[in-house]
């Protein structure tokens, strides 16, 4: 995994009881910024894509809006 997005988000093998790692998830590193003027919707891009060992490639954005944050002291 390499890019800008790997400062920020990290991908992580699904654990399940086969041990197969066909399936992943995107973990944040740490956590936004909630009260950035210049993000107020609190959108989040990720562009993400992956090459198979026989050079095919597929590319996908996924946009992430967070909504409903409760602040925890």
């Amino acid at each position: 995994m390499d890019g800008t997005d790997n400062a920020f988000f990290e991908l992580v093998a699904a654990d399940r009881d086969n041990n197969s790692t066909d399936e992943y998830y995107l973990k944040l590193r740490s956590s936004p910024d909630y009260e950035d003027p210049n993000n107020p919707d609190h959108i989040y891009q990720v562009a993400m894509s992956a090459t198979d060992a026989g050079g095919k490639t597929v590319a996908e954005l996924l946009v992430v809006e967070v909504t409903n944050v409760v602040e925890v002291v």
